[in-house]
């Protein structure tokens, strides 16, 4: 556990209920720390430990869980020397292994070349001195670019990441972000064409400042202002992470204007003197907009709401911003740990083209079928 060296607040396990403690996504450590040890524990998950060393040194973060020898080498970094401090009580055991190059004449078992490497052999002071900790999460090694494969290893290096792990995050920021999109926007449509001067106006401002900001800068707010600064949880105390529903927040929010001026659009096809005749047998404006407009805009607008839906698949990629393990987060670590940049760019790219060129495909002949013959 690593704190800052003026905390004196975290002294035993104990003490991290009700404290921000911050980890990389997925970390072993972490997760014992919040199932095991402090239910209570706000436990954040970024995207490497150089953004925990950051939010720690601001005062976001209150702790940051991984291995000790990691830890040791960040509190000793000459740019953090005397910031931080080892929390010095113990949290779980964790079992090391080492990996050998396949076909090595070295027998299982044999320990004899690591002996002197133990905490109790005789490398132990230098292998303390000379512990350094790593940029990111634990992960492989960086490959040469120069190193000699064969062809049917080409893609061997995938094997050690959860591939349709990361794209069935995305997906899910997709599904959930679209149903709040279009139930928020729907509104947001409603509004604007409302009677209520109060309605309109908010209507009109929300959609032409949300539209105009930044979609990273909506991500980040969610967890630097609403969560860090304000407390919002959005009722996810109990869990591990809550950036997953920050994500789907944000994305909510800015995607909405744009479903909304489709949906505007649509409204402005519907011919006025079907309002005007709605409202001479005695409809009130929801009952004109629910029974007579919204079917006939909804109809209009299939073709632009598959264009926003395709673009709310890409832009989940922003959420990698807070952490979410999505799956531009996990394409920014393996191009950080191998060298095949071109091989997994196009990797990601022909698997956004999964997601989106179906959507694209199957709501065309949609819009087509139900289009409002005028």
């Amino acid at each position: 556990m690593l704190i800052r060296a003026d905390d004196d607040s975290i002294k035993k396990p104990s003490d991290l209920n009700d404290k921000k403690l911050c980890s990389v996504t997925g970390s072993t450590s972490a997760q014992n720390v919040k199932t095991k040890i402090a239910p209570h524990a706000q436990l954040q998950e970024y995207g490497g430990y150089s953004e925990c060393l950051t939010g720690l040194e601001n005062g976001v973060i209150d702790a940051i869980t991984t291995d000790d020898s990691i830890l040791a080498g960040y509190a000793s970094q000459p740019d953090f020397k005397g910031k931080f401090k080892l929390g010095g009580f113990k949290l779980s055991n964790e079992n090391y292994g080492i990996g050998v190059q396949k076909g090595s004449p070295s027998r299982p078992g044999s320990t004899r070349p690591w002996r002197r490497w133990s905490p109790t052999g005789p490398g132990r002071r230098r292998s303390r001195r000379t512990s350094a900790p790593p940029d990111t999460r634990r992960s492989p090694p960086r490959r040469s670019a120069s190193s000699s494969r064969e062809p049917a290893a080409v893609f061997d290096f995938l094997q050690g990441y959860d591939l349709l792990g990361a794209f069935w995050v995305t997906v899910q920021l997709t599904v959930y972000s679209a149903i709040g999109s279009l139930v928020w926007g729907t509104l947001l449509a409603a509004m604007r064409v409302s009677p209520v001067p109060l309605m309109r106006g908010f209507g009109t401002v929300y959609v032409n400042i949300v539209r105009n900001i930044p979609l990273t800068v909506i991500i980040v707010f969610t967890s630097l202002g609403l969560f860090q600064t304000l407390g919002v949880s959005l009722g996810a105390d109990r869990f591990t992470t809550i950036d997953f529903r920050l994500a789907v927040l944000g994305l909510t929010a800015y995607t909405s204007a744009f479903v909304c001026e489709a949906l505007r659009s649509g409204i402005n096809t519907v011919p006025l003197g079907q309002v005007e005749a709605a409202r001479a047998i005695g409809l009130d404006f929801p009952q004109v907009l629910r029974l007579i407009v919204l079917p006939q805009a909804f109809r209009s607008v299939v073709g632009p709401l598959a264009n926003v839906l395709i673009a709310l698949t890409k832009n989940t990629t922003v959420a990698a911003a807070i952490g979410v393990s999505e799956a531009a987060l996990l394409m920014r670590e393996m191009i950080e740990n191998e060298a095949q940049l071109l091989l997994i760019s196009a990797i990601f790219a022909v698997g956004f083209l999964c997601l989106t060129l179906p959507t694209g495909l199957l709501l065309g002949r949609l819009a087509k079928k139900v289009a409002v013959k005028r």
